[in-house]
């Protein structure tokens, strides 16, 4: 082959060297018209199908194509035609002998000196060989994992065209059966099952069998004796012909002895929860003689030690109406009586108001309260007197823990759509193995046979509880013991804080063949002040990109016909896409992947499920470095 020089150092070759170059590996060398119409012959697409040329002309050529992939290839074809966008897709093609053989299809447009379409060039080569390995491999793992969860346990092949189902010794044993030799039919397990559990059984079983998922489940069966115990079956379809399932196969293991522990602890449970709620409510009442007759001698004391003693006496009492505030509190979260009345709430205030009420507690042990709280107003939807609770519990916890030169520092922050409570102190601090269980019931930070601060260990697990249900999380922290503890809050908001996104919105446009997905990210990235918009695949997306012209772009890899990688590359030759911010988003995690995301001309790689909060931090810094350097 000659190859010419051209002025910058390229090579060129002739049509005729191309063609030959093509059809040293091609299964097939075909052309179309601008508009993707077949209007010349194709020797090797004749001699590959079996195609006469009337037959192929036009868009005759489908019928070469298998049915089942017919709509794929038509609708794929079309949409790139429109786009003018390069092809590269796999589907089953026709044979001469009247067999199929896999290929994988790619096409380009060939453009004049003037920048308009002369023509497309497509090739197809055969991949079968390579489609017959995945099918073998895909079976070994099936078969592998099957025989590992078959170990002693009861095993089954459903026959999915005559219904009939092949068990094991251990499947009929299960149920209560002699066993007998050859197939039984599936309502003999069906038959089985208790009436409560039969008709989400079956729906399970048909849902994965048409949409090929694993069937997984949990079910109660009726033995043969009359007796009932609990089961776990696990299974998918493990044989398809001509697109359509053959066989199912799975295994099913008796999981009683499980449940009846599992139900022994939630009568535990829920036997404590009731104890503790009658509790907390029977010591209301002599709790309130008892303050109400503090109450009147401190009206009638007179001397110093009196008013004293009665003083000593009201603080210790208000403690004890706390530790059984929180108590009945816990009882009623842990059973799901608590109702949280929401309303738009201004936070700054009730910060305001939950500091004001713990300061007489600093006072009287002599400790220092420092709040800092932002100027304007931080809205959210929320109880006020929980969410006050909330704060009260932390503060309280504060003074507690602290030394008797305590110092409790605390703040509100508010960033884009979520405001952050702090409330940090020198105190005891925390040991690192406490930190994880911190916010569990009856947990306490001073275990010591010396421990004078009280509390019951409830205070931090409302304060959890009622944080999850404001849709928040809350977080503990500390270097260790003796060196102070931090407790944060994180709390979404109606209102977007100092740090929200600019007035005018940055466009975005998420790109992945999965719609929920895309949706769904959508919906967050919208929450975050963004305007998105999302498509499904390489060259819709691509489409959508050139007109919308986004401030970045988040897309998967892995999509059928145009992958992520390829859509980059595209993207980055356009003069629009050189600077804009393309992020890869995807379940691809190796180094390599990540390398070849670079190369291709990716900004950011994030693998799924991606925290949202790292995702708006890479797009934001991404976008300031691009504005900066075009600037």
């Amino acid at each position: 082959m000659q190859l010419t020089p051209r002025p910058n150092g390229s090579l060129v070759t002739t049509a005729a060297d191309y063609y030959t170059l093509l059809a040293s590996f091609a299964q097939a060398i075909w052309e179309t018209d601008p508009d993707g119409i077949v209007v010349t012959d194709s020797p090797s697409w004749r001699a590959c199908t079996g195609q006469t040329l009337d037959s192929y002309l036009g868009e005759g050529w489908i019928n070469a194509i298998h049915p089942d992939d017919r709509p794929y290839a038509m609708h794929l074809w079309k949409e790139a035609v429109a786009a003018q966008l390069p092809v590269n897709a796999e589907f089953r093609l026709q044979t001469p002998e009247g067999g199929w053989r896999w290929t994988n299809v790619r096409a380009t447009r060939i453009l004049r000196a003037d920048g308009s379409i002369k023509k497309w060039l497509g090739i197809n080569i055969d991949i079968s060989e390579k489609k017959l390995g995945e099918e073998a491999l895909k079976k070994q793992e099936t078969r592998t994992r099957l025989a590992v969860k078959a170990a002693e346990l009861a095993t089954w092949e459903w026959d999915l065209r005559t219904d009939l189902v092949h068990w094991n010794d251990k499947h009929f044993e299960l149920l209560g059966l002699p066993v007998r030799e050859g197939p039984v039919y599936a309502d003999t397990f069906l038959s089985h099952l208790l009436p409560d559990d039969a008709e989400s059984i079956k729906a399970q079983l048909a849902d994965s069998i048409r949409y090929r998922i694993p069937y997984d489940a949990e079910f109660r069966i009726v033995k043969e004796d009359g007796s009932v115990a609990w089961m776990s079956g696990y299974g998918h379809v493990t044989a398809e012909k001509d697109g359509r399932p053959v066989q199912a196969s799975g295994v099913m293991f008796d999981i009683s002895m499980r449940k009846k522990a599992e139900l022994a602890l939630q009568d535990a449970s829920r036997r404590k929860d009731e104890f503790l709620a009658m509790l907390a409510h029977e010591l209301r009442n002599p709790m309130a003689t008892i303050r109400n007759g503090l109450t009147i001698l401190e009206l009638k004391a007179s001397d110093m030690v009196a008013q004293t003693t009665i003083n000593m006496m009201n603080r210790q009492t208000s403690h004890l109406v706390r530790m059984v505030d929180d108590l009945l509190d816990v009882g009623r979260i842990t059973q799901g009586k608590i109702e949280l009345r929401k309303k738009t709430v201004n936070l700054v205030t009730l910060a305001r108001q939950a500091a004001e009420s713990v300061f007489p507690l600093f006072q009287q042990e002599g400790k220092l309260l420092e709040v800092t709280l932002p100027p304007g107003p931080v809205e959210l939807d929320g109880d006020a007197t929980q969410l006050t609770q909330v704060m009260i519990n932390l503060l309280t916890n504060g003074v507690r823990y602290t030394t008797d030169t305590g110092k409790v520092l605390f703040s509100l922050d508010h960033h884009a759509y979520e405001a952050v409570i702090r409330v940090e102190d020198n105190g005891i601090g925390i040991h690192r193995d406490e930190l994880a269980r911190i916010f569990d019931l009856f947990v306490q930070v001073d275990n010591s046979l010396a421990r004078s601060r009280g509390g019951l260990g409830l205070g931090l697990t409302l304060v959890k509880s009622l944080v999850h249900l404001h849709g928040g999380r809350v977080e503990a922290s500390s270097d260790g013991l003796g060196l102070g503890s931090s407790f944060t809050v994180t709390l979404p908001t109606l209102n977007p804080g100092s740090a929200a996104l600019p007035e005018t919105p940055a466009r975005l446009l998420v790109i992945d063949d999965n719609d929920d997905s895309a949706r769904t990210l959508s919906m967050l990235l919208q929450l975050k002040g963004y305007e998105t918009c999302t498509e499904n695949s390489g060259p819709t997306g691509i489409a959508a990109a050139t007109k919308q012209q986004p401030a970045a772009i988040v897309m998967d890899i892995g999509m059928p016909g145009m992958d992520g990688f390829e859509a980059c590359h595209y993207i980055r030759e356009q003069p629009w896409g050189q600077n804009l911010v393309i992020i890869a988003l995807t379940g691809y995690s190796q180094a390599a992947d990540r390398l070849r995301s670079s190369q291709c001309g990716f900004d950011g790689h994030l693998v799924k499920p991606v925290d949202i909060h790292e995702l708006t931090e890479m797009i934001g810094s991404l976008i300031k470095q691009k504005q900066t350097t075009t600037s």
